[in-house]
């Protein structure tokens, strides 16, 4: 009876470590995915700019150790016409170093699933922040921008910071178009 016992519990299926109380994000009106520690807080923003309304969509966790900040964007059509790739790009960092005192450890280029964007490394300059160290990764599909930005508060963040920016899957799929710059 042991015995038996035993060659069930070597058949039964074990979950893997790396996928162990992480979720999922995946909305069905982007082309991109990425696991999470924790189900995500939603929040909409609508703000009007001289290219047109620009609708922004942010999923938001943060635990004591970590920080994670998903968005996306679909930018106005005129809005590419008048801004080259790395000009957003070089928007986006500027945006994130103004929202604190920060100061930049890198900015370079980066690949996935062979769509290149940016990667902004920083740290913050407070110490009463904790570690503060952190990355945002952007990546212009078409006329949507994705935005993935992760924060470490403490070392025990690291980790999780890791497992985060691995887990980015992105999609040429819908609204994907070739962005064609100003010349």
């Amino acid at each position: 009876m042991i015995l038996t016992a035993l060659v069930l519990l070597s058949l039964a299926p074990v979950a893997p470590a790396a996928g162990e109380g992480w979720v999922l994000l995946q909305p069905q009106e982007t082309d991109f995915s990425v696991r999470l520690p924790a189900t995500p807080r939603y929040e909409r923003s609508s703000n009007r700019t001289i290219a047109g309304r620009v609708e922004e969509h942010e999923y938001i966790v943060e635990t004591p150790d970590v920080g994670f900040w998903v968005t996306w964007t679909r930018l106005p059509r005129v809005a590419l016409w008048f801004a080259a790739r790395d000009g957003i790009y070089r928007n986006v960092r500027k945006e994130l170093l103004a929202a604190g005192d920060r100061q930049e450890t890198s900015f370079e280029e980066v690949e996935i699933d062979a769509q290149s964007g940016r990667e902004v490394g920083y740290r913050d300059r407070d110490p009463e922040e904790g570690l503060g160290e952190g990355r945002l990764q952007a990546f212009l599909l078409g006329r949507t921008l994705y935005v993935f930005h992760g924060r470490a508060r403490s070392e025990a963040g690291r980790p999780a910071l890791e497992r985060f920016f691995a887990s980015i899957r992105l999609a040429a799929g819908r609204g994907a178009t070739p962005h064609r710059p100003a010349r």
